[in-house]
């Protein structure tokens, strides 16, 4: 999927379906950053997720969901020209 639509399908996903996202893959097609991710029907005790994260946006991300009790499930790593990527998943 590309951002948008991994983006789109996350929001119906998470937004009260019922659903867990328990992964998420980054990767590269055509110079452009594409997603792969896998959801579950659960109950969660919490989760968040971000994709596109840069290296230093994804070690802010990790650093304030930590303070906030959570702890990092899954992380992608992918690059899209000379530059790094992250998409990752924490859980409470």
């Amino acid at each position: 999927m590309t951002s948008s639509e991994y983006q789109a399908t996350f929001d119906d996903n998470a937004g009260g379906q019922g659903y867990t996202l328990i992964q998420v893959n980054g990767d590269t097609l055509g110079g452009q950053a594409r997603y792969a991710a896998i959801w579950e029907k659960s109950a969660s005790l919490g989760w968040v997720a971000r994709h596109g994260l840069n290296s230093k946006q994804n070690q802010l991300a990790f650093n304030d969901f930590a303070a906030q009790g959570y702890a990092l499930k899954k992380v992608s790593g992918y690059g899209v020209g000379e530059t790094a990527y992250f998409a990752a998943i924490w859980e409470k």
